[in-house]
């Protein structure tokens, strides 16, 4: 299949490149004085290294993720691409002052990036070292034997000044996946010279191999910290001050951005029973229209939620009531009215027609704008049998890689080719001559062989969703007039929940700036945005929001700024610390005065519980048999001879006490230990190549004033 018949695809190269596309947004320079006009602090999002950058040169980056998003995509999806954007946004510059520090890339005039060499670039894309990102894309593959063909990818190279001007959107794609090339080998050799600083040394693998040829089984006894009741220990308010003062800075006491706390109520808009009403009413009154409409298409277009549908379907393939149904009955036969995901619903046969699901065709692409002019007169001819159907193809086609087939498309199958494009392949008769247009042109279409043919339907559905009514929403919207205009304050606010038994009030913690939505509320940034304004004080209660389908008042409780927590914020926190090492002492307490017990099962005796085994513990275990994630248990267990009896282990979980009571040595490739350990430190200096260089860059986060 030639590439301008894969551009034709549903598919598409946006799902062959996205991952590569998306990179490209990482390197794509956007110079801030490309907004030079723009001035002032107020439109800035950004302060990068110093460097400001404007919201444009951000959204810019936004509206291009956007672009992938699915159209049911949900609220955190959507939440997903701002955070994807910004971090896109950010590398882009991070990484590109970096690569040009270490010199590493060089300036591209042809997309205005910094890049690789143009002898590099040949390199990766029709050289010796062929990337995989252009390896394995579909498009450059050969349909017949499904690898990828060069041929095909020097074609696409070849055909870029017409693709330019015959198909935009793709080009700006395959920009966008240069610009990415681009950005994968540069990435590459950031990763390379930063992960060959960090290798194993001689003595390290030694000691790997040492920590995981001694495997030891033990029998252990746990008192769990839970087991001891709280009131068995006394926590005071000074002590809590105290353990603040000392392990306030620690990163757990630490907050990485501003929060505030929401309390809110919600006015969800529900139909009402007269609201189902009318529109089941609405829908039986539509049934006469739909049986006897003459232009079904324009009737659904304007009278239905579901809008006509041009498929015909397979046995097995619509719902079963439906599907049972449709291939029983006779073209025009209707259903009885029914209610379906939310919406009263009659469906109704429109055709039924014979098709086969594969083809195999040829074709001439006709551009211009008399292309459908010409694609009569070559029909004519063809029909007449005045010329040779591969003559014309030398002569007129577009599909300039398929010329040397003679126009021939060899076998394709449902999906493969653009739905008007597949229709008269799999609808059409054989030896007859089609003019199709195609959002890519208008072909002649001639059909040389079909699958077996089978029944396919043509459903159509008179379908109104329940929706509440404009007197419905007044409603609502006046009784949260009513809430909001009487409290003002956050005791007003409770009072009034209070003396209402319908409202609910609901909180929302840790709700930050950059937030996209709060969970159980619809279309919330507004909600948000307000709640972190410096205008609006705590505890005053807001005005209405409309989100989704509810009204929505809302009173910020609590406000945490970014920074050192507070000792109210952490006390809970410090509190059930505090508790498990006075658990500790206290468990310690009873061992100790009880030194003439020297087993497990003696000291076990003492809380009620018996030693459990645990095998094969080495020192470089992170978890146990029986026991899960203890480093000091661990610890200790690889480090005692067999038949010594531990001391007292302080543990996450409980307090441990154990017994070695068997050792083995293994063997340990040391050639493989070396690589996995170049692999492990490899891997986590480059995951936080990133992370290191937003940390320096000194960044001004201004998103809260414009999303």
């Amino acid at each position: 299949m030639s590439v301008i018949q894969k551009l034709r695809s549903k598919t598409g190269i946006t799902t062959i490149f996205i991952g590569v596309a998306l990179l490209a947004f990482v390197i794509t320079g956007l110079d801030p004085q490309m907004f030079s006009s723009i001035t002032g602090n107020e439109n800035v999002i950004a302060e990068i290294k110093g460097e400001k950058y404007p919201y444009e040169a951000y959204y810019e980056m936004l509206e291009r993720l956007q672009q992938q998003l699915d159209g049911n995509a949900s609220e955190m999806q959507q939440q997903g691409v701002y955070s994807r954007a910004w971090d896109a946004f950010i590398a882009r510059n991070v990484y590109d002052d970096t690569y040009e520090k270490i010199g590493i890339g060089i300036f591209n005039p042809w997309l205005s990036i910094i890049g690789i060499s143009s002898s590099e670039f040949e390199d990766i894309m029709i050289g010796d070292n062929i990337a995989p990102e252009v390896y394995n894309a579909d498009i450059f593959k050969n349909p017949d034997t499904r690898q990828f063909d060069k041929d095909i990818l020097l074609q696409t190279l070849a055909n870029l000044s017409s693709i330019r001007e015959q198909y935009p959107d793709f080009y700006m794609e395959w920009l966008n996946f240069e610009t990415g090339m681009h950005q994968k080998v540069l990435e590459t050799k950031l990763n390379t010279i930063v992960s060959k600083a960090m290798y194993p040394t001689a003595l390290e693998i030694e000691m790997a191999i040492a920590e995981e040829s001694k495997q030891n089984t033990i029998e252990f006894i746990k008192i769990d910290y839970n087991s001891i009741a709280d009131s068995l220990v006394t926590i005071t308010d000074k002590e809590i001050a105290a353990y603040y003062e000392a392990h306030k800075k620690d990163k757990k006491f630490m907050r990485e951005d501003d929060a505030v706390t929401i309390e809110y109520v919600s006015f969800a808009i529900n139909p009402t029973a007269e609201d189902i009403r009318n529109t089941e009413i609405h829908t039986a009154n539509l049934r006469d229209g739909f049986i006897n409409a003459r232009n079904i298409q324009s009737f659904l277009n304007i009278n239905s939620d579901i809008k006509f549908d041009p498929t015909y379907y397979k046995k097995g393939v619509l719902p079963e009531v439906i599907d049972d149904f449709a291939f029983s009955q006779a073209i025009d036969s209707t259903t009885d009215m029914y209610l379906e995901n939310n919406m009263y619903k009659i469906a109704k046969i429109s055709d039924i027609r014979y098709a086969s699901d594969s083809a195999r065709a040829r074709h001439i692409l006709l551009i211009g704008e008399d292309a459908m002019q010409k694609a009569d007169s070559l029909q004519k001819v063809l029909t007449n049998k005045e010329a040779n159907f591969t003559d014309l193809v030398r002569m007129y086609s577009a599909d300039s890689a398929s010329i040397p087939l003679g126009g021939v498309i060899d076998w394709f199958y449902e999906g493969q080719m653009v739905q008007p494009f597949q229709d008269t392949c799999f609808f059409g008769e054989r030896g007859k001559f089609y003019i199709t247009p195609t959002q890519y042109g208008v072909h002649i279409i001639e059909i040389l062989n079909q699958g077996p043919k089978s029944k396919r339907v043509q459903v159509q559905y008179l379908a109104r969703e329940i929706q509440y009514s404009t007197d419905t929403r007044k409603a609502v919207y006046s009784e949260a007039v009513n809430f909001a205009s009487k409290n003002e304050t956050k005791e007003q606010f409770d009072i009034s929940i209070a003396e209402n038994n319908t409202l609910v009030k609901r909180i929302a913690e840790n709700v930050t700036p950059n937030q996209r939505f709060i969970s159980g509320i619809s279309d919330s940034r507004d909600l948000i945005r307000w709640a972190h304004d410096s205008k609006n004080a705590r505890g005053v209660v807001s005005d209405i929001f409309t989100c989704g389908d509810a009204f929505v008042v809302a009173v910020v409780t609590e406000t945490f700024k970014k920074g050192t927590k507070t000792l109210a914020q952490v006390k809970d926190e410090i509190q059930s610390i505090i508790r498990i090492e006075k658990k500790q002492a206290y468990i310690t307490n009873i061992i100790n005065n009880n030194a003439g017990e020297k087993t497990l099962q003696a000291i076990g005796e003492l809380f009620n519980v018996t030693p459990i085994v645990s095998n094969t513990i080495t020192f470089a275990s992170v978890t146990a048999q029986n026991i899960g994630k203890e480093p000091k248990v661990i610890g200790t267990a690889t480090n005692l001879e067999v038949g010594t009896m531990s001391s007292i282990i302080l543990g996450e979980t409980g307090v441990y006490m154990l017994v070695v009571t068997d050792s083995k040595t293994v063997e340990t490739d040391a050639e493989q230990k070396e690589m996995r350990m170049a692999s492990s430190k490899s891997m986590k200096i480059i995951n936080n190549i990133f992370p290191y260089l937003k940390e320096k860059a000194n960044i001004v986060d201004n998103r809260l004033r414009f999303l």
